[in-house]
């Protein structure tokens, strides 16, 4: 145990005998090892965008909202009647009558 724990640190594994069988597998190793820090590239990569993504989402439902309530203030009829009534048009004294037809009536004749 000490001799083979002496041998790894010196490093004569890997100019021995057996050397090239070591070296595929380190190989291998260092291989795997960059595909590993790759793929947590990657990943916190998308994490970032998610996270930019997100906070554009909220900052465009914040806009949709304080649009939407100045839409609807601006639809009512007290708005619209005061910026009607710098144009000099007024409301009408008398209500709007609503004309039905009968469609059954039309069919007889």
């Amino acid at each position: 145990m000490k001799t083979s724990l002496l041998s790894i640190l010196k490093g004569s594994f890997l100019i021995g005998d057996d050397a090239p069988k070591h070296w595929r597998f380190f190989i291998y190793i260092a291989i795997l090892g960059a595909v590993m820090i790759s793929a947590a590239h990657e990943a916190e990569s998308k994490v970032y965008n998610i996270a930019s993504l997100s906070d554009q989402v909220k900052a465009l439902k914040n806009e949709y909202v304080g649009l939407r309530s100045k839409l609807q203030r601006s639809q009512l009829e007290s708005n619209i009647t005061s910026r009607v009534f710098a144009m000099e048009i007024f409301p009408p004294d008398i209500p709007a009558v609503k004309i039905v037809v009968d469609s059954q009536k039309n069919k007889r004749q």
